[in-house]
């Protein structure tokens, strides 16, 4: 069965590392940025970041990311594994990271969608 949740633990970087290299480097950004990007995890987590993992059968297949700043929230690096993709799993991330932006009582929300990404959105 499909599971998700939001997690501000380190022990999940590597697994959401691993998603978006495979959801994002199809789409032409270099595995290696990613792999720099999502490399350290104090980089990563702070009180103001978390991330929605979404698992099929408990294997990690897809997430978003949760930044609040300045009253607002940001929706970020929403992807899927690719052989998990047209399952709605993106969809449930973000709407999993929107309802946990309101429910920290938050009420701008931002999502930003690369070029495909967005005729999801």
């Amino acid at each position: 069965g499909v599971d998700c949740r939001m997690t501000s633990d380190p022990e999940y970087l590597p697994a959401i590392r691993s998603i978006l290299v495979e959801s994002y480097s199809p789409a032409g950004m270099p595995s290696e940025e990613i792999e720099r990007i999502f490399s350290h995890a104090r980089r990563i987590f702070s009180p103001a970041t978390c991330f929605v993992l979404a698992t099929v059968d408990r294997e990690p297949a897809a997430t978003a990311m949760v930044l609040r700043a300045g009253g607002a929230v940001g929706i970020y690096w929403v992807g899927t594994r690719p052989k998990y993709s047209r399952r709605g799993l993106g969809t449930i991330c973000t709407i999993a990271a929107v309802n946990a932006a309101f429910d920290l009582g938050e009420r701008i929300i931002g999502l930003y969608a690369t070029p495909a990404g967005r005729s999801v959105y």
